[in-house]
Protein backbone atom coordinates (compact mmCIF):
# COMPACT_ATOMS: atom_id res chain seq x y z
CA UNK A 1 0.00 0.00 0.00
CA UNK A 2 3.00 2.45 0.82
CA UNK A 3 3.90 2.28 -2.79
CA UNK A 4 0.46 3.26 -4.14
CA UNK A 5 1.21 6.01 -1.76
CA UNK A 6 4.46 6.61 -3.26
CA UNK A 7 3.72 6.32 -6.93
CA UNK A 8 0.95 9.23 -6.56
CA UNK A 9 3.10 11.32 -4.36
CA UNK A 10 5.78 11.45 -7.38
CA UNK A 11 3.27 11.69 -9.92
CA UNK A 12 1.29 14.79 -7.98
CA UNK A 13 4.97 15.92 -8.33
CA UNK A 14 5.47 15.85 -11.93
CA UNK A 15 2.05 17.09 -12.71
CA UNK A 16 2.79 20.27 -10.37
CA UNK A 17 5.96 21.04 -12.41
CA UNK A 18 4.19 20.09 -15.79
CA UNK A 19 1.18 22.55 -14.87
CA UNK A 20 3.84 25.56 -13.94
CA UNK A 21 6.18 24.84 -16.84
CA UNK A 22 2.48 24.77 -19.12
CA UNK A 23 1.30 28.28 -17.60
CA UNK A 24 4.82 29.78 -17.16
CA UNK A 25 4.61 29.22 -21.45
CA UNK A 26 1.12 30.03 -22.23
CA UNK A 27 1.32 33.73 -20.28
CA UNK A 28 4.70 34.72 -22.19
CA UNK A 29 3.26 33.16 -25.84
CA UNK A 30 1.07 35.24 -27.78
CA UNK A 31 -1.47 32.07 -28.50
CA UNK A 32 -0.51 31.49 -24.48
CA UNK A 33 -2.25 34.75 -24.03
CA UNK A 34 -5.19 34.94 -26.17
CA UNK A 35 -6.62 32.00 -24.54
CA UNK A 36 -5.83 33.16 -21.19
CA UNK A 37 -7.11 36.87 -21.83
CA UNK A 38 -10.29 35.15 -23.37
CA UNK A 39 -11.03 32.30 -19.93
CA UNK A 40 -10.53 35.54 -17.51
CA UNK A 41 -12.30 37.68 -19.99
CA UNK A 42 -15.47 34.83 -20.06
CA UNK A 43 -14.90 34.22 -15.94
CA UNK A 44 -14.88 38.21 -15.29
CA UNK A 45 -18.10 39.32 -17.40
CA UNK A 46 -19.71 36.47 -15.57
CA UNK A 47 -19.09 37.63 -12.18
CA UNK A 48 -19.75 41.02 -13.61
CA UNK A 49 -23.17 40.57 -14.68
CA UNK A 50 -24.19 38.85 -12.01
CA UNK A 51 -22.20 40.82 -8.90
CA UNK A 52 -20.69 43.46 -9.84
CA UNK A 53 -23.38 45.30 -12.06
CA UNK A 54 -25.87 45.74 -9.54
CA UNK A 55 -23.01 48.06 -7.20
CA UNK A 56 -21.77 50.21 -10.44
CA UNK A 57 -25.39 51.01 -11.51
CA UNK A 58 -25.93 51.68 -7.48
CA UNK A 59 -22.85 54.16 -7.49
CA UNK A 60 -23.55 55.86 -10.82
CA UNK A 61 -26.87 56.62 -9.11
CA UNK A 62 -25.24 57.74 -6.19
CA UNK A 63 -23.38 60.11 -8.09
CA UNK A 64 -25.67 61.78 -9.86
CA UNK A 65 -27.71 62.25 -6.87
CA UNK A 66 -24.88 63.88 -5.22
CA UNK A 67 -24.48 66.30 -8.11
CA UNK A 68 -27.99 67.56 -8.11
CA UNK A 69 -27.58 68.19 -4.69
CA UNK A 70 -24.49 69.59 -5.34
CA UNK A 71 -26.36 71.63 -8.23
CA UNK A 72 -28.54 73.15 -5.88
CA UNK A 73 -26.35 74.14 -3.19
CA UNK A 74 -24.16 76.27 -5.68
CA UNK A 75 -27.44 77.57 -7.27
CA UNK A 76 -29.25 78.71 -3.77
CA UNK A 77 -25.46 79.56 -2.70
CA UNK A 78 -24.62 81.64 -5.64
CA UNK A 79 -28.17 83.58 -5.79
CA UNK A 80 -27.89 84.30 -2.15
CA UNK A 81 -24.45 86.09 -2.28
CA UNK A 82 -26.03 88.08 -5.63
CA UNK A 83 -28.64 89.20 -3.94
CA UNK A 84 -26.80 90.76 -0.93
CA UNK A 85 -24.19 91.97 -3.30
CA UNK A 86 -21.23 90.20 -1.51
CA UNK A 87 -19.89 86.92 -0.18
CA UNK A 88 -18.27 86.13 3.07
CA UNK A 89 -15.17 83.90 3.02
CA UNK A 90 -16.27 81.08 4.35
CA UNK A 91 -19.51 80.83 2.15
CA UNK A 92 -16.97 81.49 -0.87
CA UNK A 93 -14.60 78.60 0.82
CA UNK A 94 -17.71 76.14 0.75
CA UNK A 95 -18.49 77.72 -2.71
CA UNK A 96 -15.15 76.54 -4.23
CA UNK A 97 -15.19 72.64 -2.49
CA UNK A 98 -18.91 72.34 -3.82
CA UNK A 99 -17.87 73.69 -7.22
CA UNK A 100 -14.47 71.04 -7.60
CA UNK A 101 -16.77 68.28 -6.25
CA UNK A 102 -19.48 69.17 -8.33
CA UNK A 103 -16.71 68.81 -11.78
CA UNK A 104 -15.01 65.84 -10.34
CA UNK A 105 -18.95 64.25 -10.93
CA UNK A 106 -18.50 65.66 -14.74
CA UNK A 107 -20.88 68.70 -13.67
CA UNK A 108 -21.75 71.24 -16.63
CA UNK A 109 -20.15 74.65 -17.11
CA UNK A 110 -23.41 76.65 -16.66
CA UNK A 111 -22.41 76.00 -13.01
CA UNK A 112 -19.08 77.29 -13.32
CA UNK A 113 -20.41 80.15 -14.86
CA UNK A 114 -22.42 81.22 -11.65
CA UNK A 115 -19.43 80.12 -9.48
CA UNK A 116 -16.94 82.81 -11.21
CA UNK A 117 -19.83 85.69 -10.95
CA UNK A 118 -20.11 84.75 -7.18
CA UNK A 119 -16.30 85.14 -6.81
CA UNK A 120 -16.02 88.06 -8.82
CA UNK A 121 -18.49 89.48 -5.74
CA UNK A 122 -16.73 91.57 -2.87
CA UNK A 123 -15.60 89.51 0.44
CA UNK A 124 -17.29 90.71 3.16
CA UNK A 125 -16.58 89.44 6.78
CA UNK A 126 -19.06 90.32 9.56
Amino acid sequence: MNWVIDILGKLSAVMTSLLIIGGFFMSITKWGKTILGNWINKVLKGAFKNELEPIVRGMENNSAAIKCVLRRDIIKLCALCREKQSITSKELECLIDANEAYIALRGNSFVHDLVEDAKSLPIKDD
